[in-house]
């Protein structure tokens, strides 16, 4: 048996008395998946003269070769492909890496690589490229254009969502009385006009799983599945403030190991990617349970050793968990203190009698309840004088899954959007009623077309040259995702015999913000309330199994057979999962003994 090196499949010298400690991580638990490994080759071997094009030679005008094949073939088995990485050289010897598995997408990100420097593409500048000429010619646009906004993930790449920043303010120019979908797209698209407005409210907001592909696709890797993509979640647009049409300048400011680290993190999944076809997948962690039941059985040569360390929760369902919520007027009512919820009196009612019953003025407690309908909570909250309505509260509470170290939670940065309730003024008779998701960083400024010339007006080149002014950039701090699924028909907050409006409708949450002069809540659409916490405890992270990942048991064994490492493995009759195997490699192939660590299944 032996073992060779491949490099830009050429065949290399490997060093007399090689050795190496191949470490194989389970991509469950590590993004390695396969370290990368350091090896000094000689120069002074005419088959790695040629291979590395006599770079030791002094008048060498050629810069070193960069991101070239390796292949690392042990006993007839190619147990690396990936990439080499020329660390440096002399006269005599280069050292390289080989970089391998998930640690090639974990290296060409980089920790150092800011996600917001990628070049994820950019959406198309609809409003200018696509605006029409004539008024007969843009309404026939319109009516083909509706069908095209109906459109979600995978069709579209963005949508058009209003929301609502710090700086807002309507004056009845967001929102138009538009009797039908056609309409509603003239007005945004602002073909009614010469020179429209474009608010800046209206900019493309991409599909959350859209990016997650460009930034895979952007190392060369081909997404083949998201597991997202199967759930609600599908559905789910990341919502910004930032006027730009480049996709990265809406991210925030983390590197790429933090996006895919926050991603596997609030969705309990994994990023798994061959380094053999060049494709990736993202998995809920439960797949694996469910989809992996193999079962190795392992003979330990010698008793194993356990290394504890209690602060190593690795996955969500040993960690307390909490969103880093926008602060808003309703953020307060999202979360309640356990102070204030441990002396609520919890009512259990029925949908159709809260709002009897938070207008009883005959019960003494109202004020001092939390009605519980269903998973939903409500208090009965006074608006003026002797007006109440029900008001939701406490839909985003932590979620304790270590609840001995309650002092300890994580904070999740890629949260459900904070709303808004937005009444819109189209005439004197007729109110509109619109919810918008909240985002706390956003450019002021518009876009304008003037005199068939795009600019944003937001400074004077006069005043920026003499008073040396500079533009500070607006970067979004976390990911704020909502759920769309088409036009949807606004509410009115006064009734009257005219045609319904229609708007760009998101939402996070089934019941949305109330209604309060008709003092009712109102429901939007029937997705089960996808981003609670304690929903993605039941539809996402329960349905894995729990792993005790604060105590690594180290085992020695002799393997003579190719191990899945994602497999179930049994010692002395408990099951365990693997975190990592170690194996010598020398130039006559593997070590027979390897060294396994083991997380215990509870």
């Amino acid at each position: 048996m032996t073992t060779e090196l491949f490099i830009n499949r050429m065949p290399v010298v490997l060093p007399q008395g090689f050795s190496i400690t191949y470490i194989e991580e389970n991509y469950f638990f590590t993004k390695n998946g396969k370290y990368t490994y350091d090896i000094t080759l000689s120069l002074l071997n005419p088959r790695n003269a040629i291979v590395y094009a006599h770079l030791n030679r002094i008048n060498r005008k050629d810069a070193p070769p960069k991101d070239r094949t390796a292949y690392l073939v042990v006993d007839g088995e190619v147990v690396m492909n990936g990439t080499e990485v020329i660390l440096s050289y002399t006269d005599t010897e280069v050292k390289i890496q080989l970089v391998s598995g998930n640690s090639d997408l974990n290296f060409l990100g980089g920790s150092d690589r800011n996600i917001r420097d990628l070049d994820l593409g950019e959406a198309p500048d609809e409003n200018w490229v696509f605006r029409p000429n004539a008024g007969e010619e843009a309404r026939q646009w319109s009516l083909k254009l509706e069908a095209y906004y109906e459109q979600d993930y995978p069709e579209r790449e963005y949508q058009y969502l209003p929301v609502f920043t710090p700086t807002s303010s309507f004056d009845g120019k967001f929102t138009f009385d538009c009797q039908n979908k056609h309409e509603f797209v003239e007005r945004i698209q602002g073909i009614n006009q010469p020179s429209p407005e474009i608010n800046v409210n209206y900019i493309p907001q991409p599909y959350f799983c859209f990016i997650i592909r460009k930034v895979i696709e952007y190392f060369n890797y081909k997404m083949v599945y998201n597991a997202l993509e199967d759930t609600v979640f599908r559905q789910t647009v990341m919502v910004h403030g930032i006027d730009t049409r480049q996709y990265a300048r809406m991210l925030p400011d983390w590197t790429v190991e933090e996006f895919l680290n926050e991603v596997e993190l609030v969705f309990d999944c994994t990023f798994v990617v061959n380094d053999f076809d060049r494709t990736a997948r993202l998995l809920f962690n439960y797949q694996n349970d469910e989809q992996n039941t193999q079962r190795v059985s392992l003979q330990a040569l010698d008793e194993f050793e356990v290394e504890m360390d209690e602060e190593n929760t690795l996955t969500v369902r040993n960690q307390n968990l909490r969103y880093a919520l926008d602060e808003t007027d309703n953020t307060k009512f999202a979360n309640l203190p356990e102070a204030i919820y441990s002396k609520a009196i919890n009512t259990p009612v029925i949908t159709g009698d809260l709002f009897a019953m938070v207008n009883d003025s005959s019960d003494e407690l109202r004020e001092q309840r939390i009605y519980n309908a269903g998973n939903n909570r409500f208090i009965a909250y006074n608006t003026s004088g002797s007006n109440y309505i029900a008001k939701k509260v406490h839909w985003h509470p932590p979620l304790y899954n270590n609840p001995g170290g309650k002092d300890t939670i994580r904070e999740l940065r890629i949260v459900p959007a904070m709303f808004y309730s937005v009444v819109q003024n189209s005439d004197m008779e007729d109110q509109v009623w619109i919810q918008m998701p909240y985002v706390a960083e956003a450019d002021d400024r518009r876009r304008r077309y003037v005199n068939d010339e795009k600019t944003a007006e937001l400074f004077n080149l006069q005043e920026l040259i003499e008073n040396e002014a500079s533009e500070t950039e607006v970067i979004p701090s976390k990911i704020r995702l909502v759920l769309y699924s088409g036009l949807k028909k606004l509410d009115k907050k006064k009734e009257y015999t005219g045609n319904a409006t229609y708007g760009a409708l998101s939402y996070v949450e089934d019941l949305i913000e109330y209604f309060d002069e008709a003092q009712l809540m109102r429901s939007i659409v029937y997705a089960g309330n996808p981003f609670r916490l304690q929903n993605m405890q039941e539809n996402i992270y329960s349905r894995a199994r729990k792993i005790d990942t604060t105590s690594v048991h180290k085992i020695k064994f002799v393997n003579n057979r190719k191990l899945d490492i994602t497999s179930i493995f049994v010692v002395n009759n408990k099951a365990y999962r693997c975190q990592k195997v170690e194996r010598k490699i020398n130039e006559k192939g593997f070590d027979p003994v390897a060294n396994g660590f083991f997380y215990p299944l509870e």
